[in-house]
């Protein structure tokens, strides 16, 4: 029963700081909806995951390194700011490049596959520096593109490393 109640106050919780930062203030009524909503979704949260339907497991899909993530994002930006003031300096054409990378897709009926695919794809694109444009599961393939392109045998593993 505790552990139902930590979920469900872990849900509100989430929630209500979702709520919160979607209204981007803190008068009454706002905050008063907030902990109504947030209580309603952490209720049909707890209701969805007690009758197992859906098999949840979202800490499987966080970065395993979120540290890496982070580092990145900040080491992104110094490469992308450096890069401007070259481009400021000395316009060049030939700063981007589109990069295919080795990537287990899995299969198109594993919802856990897909939720991985999404999950890699989402951070990736977090980082200043790449976005991922799509992923070829016939050819077990992610197709990103760097803004500032590295030495090709250096993409897969940052890349990939971001995770």
């Amino acid at each position: 029963m505790t552990r139902a109640i930590a979920i469900w106050l872990g849900w509100w919780l989430l929630l209500f700081v979702v709520w919160m930062l979607l209204v981007l203030t803190q008068a009454s009524a706002e905050v008063l909806a907030g902990v109504a909503v947030a209580a309603v979704g952490a209720s049909a949260a707890e209701v969805v995951r007690r009758s197992r339907l859906v098999d949840l497991r979202p800490w499987s899909l966080l970065p395993r390194r979120p540290w890496v993530l982070a580092a990145t994002t900040v080491t992104d930006c110094w490469l992308l700011a450096e890069a401007l003031w070259r481009q400021l300096r000395q316009p060049d054409d030939n700063v981007g490049a589109f990069r295919g990378i080795p990537f287990e897709a899995g299969a198109d009926d594993d919802p856990l596959a897909a939720a991985r695919r999404a999950a890699y794809a989402a951070q990736i694109s977090l980082t200043p520096n790449t976005y991922v444009i799509g992923i070829d599961r016939e050819l077990n393939n992610i197709l990103v593109h760097e803004l500032v392109a590295g030495p090709r045998e250096e993409t897969a593993a940052r890349v990939l490393g971001k995770l």
